[in-house]
């Protein structure tokens, strides 16, 4: 496991996430023959069902103290789960939630510079799943993960 770091806030961050995640949760398609299905991106090639997406949806920060540069940095995170059925995508966004929010109480998280992890959001978005990808079911979260930039 790595370390989120200054130079490369967001990139770690979303490979660091998503490297806690594979090594958590488990994929619940056995006879898988696409080994990936815990991305930082939507892949460009095709996938098998379910596949969990992380994206960048945004980014602030706020000067920790008056006369310093050092910076907390609040980064959001977006989660997709696609699954087969309506019953997996439930599944799988619980696995998700509970094993951040474990990580984040037995310091794995914090182990990688996030010090803090909150959920913003999280809905069945099965409506957003274009109709040529079949009978998907989809949930969207997001969560926000605090960074203290110092230099």
């Amino acid at each position: 496991m790595g370390t989120v770091a200054n130079s490369t806030i967001i990139s770690s961050t979303l490979t660091e996430v998503r490297d806690v995640l594979r090594s958590n949760i488990t994929d619940p398609r056995s006879s898988r023959t696409i080994s990936n299905w815990i991305f930082t991106a939507w892949p460009g090639k095709e996938v098998e069902y379910p596949v969990i997406v992380l994206r960048h949806v945004g980014t602030r920060d706020e000067w920790m103290a008056i006369g310093t540069v050092n910076k907390i940095v609040k980064i959001n995170v977006q989660f997709d789960v696609f699954a087969r059925s309506a019953k997996e995508r439930d599944t799988l966004w619980d696995e998700i939630y509970n094993d951040l929010v474990t990580n984040y109480k037995t310091t794995s998280v914090v182990d990688l510079n996030l010090h803090g992890l909150d959920l913003v959001s999280c809905f069945d978005s099965d409506d957003l799943v274009p109709k040529e990808m079949g009978n998907i079911h989809r949930k969207t979260g997001e969560f926000q993960f605090t960074y203290y930039r110092v230099s």
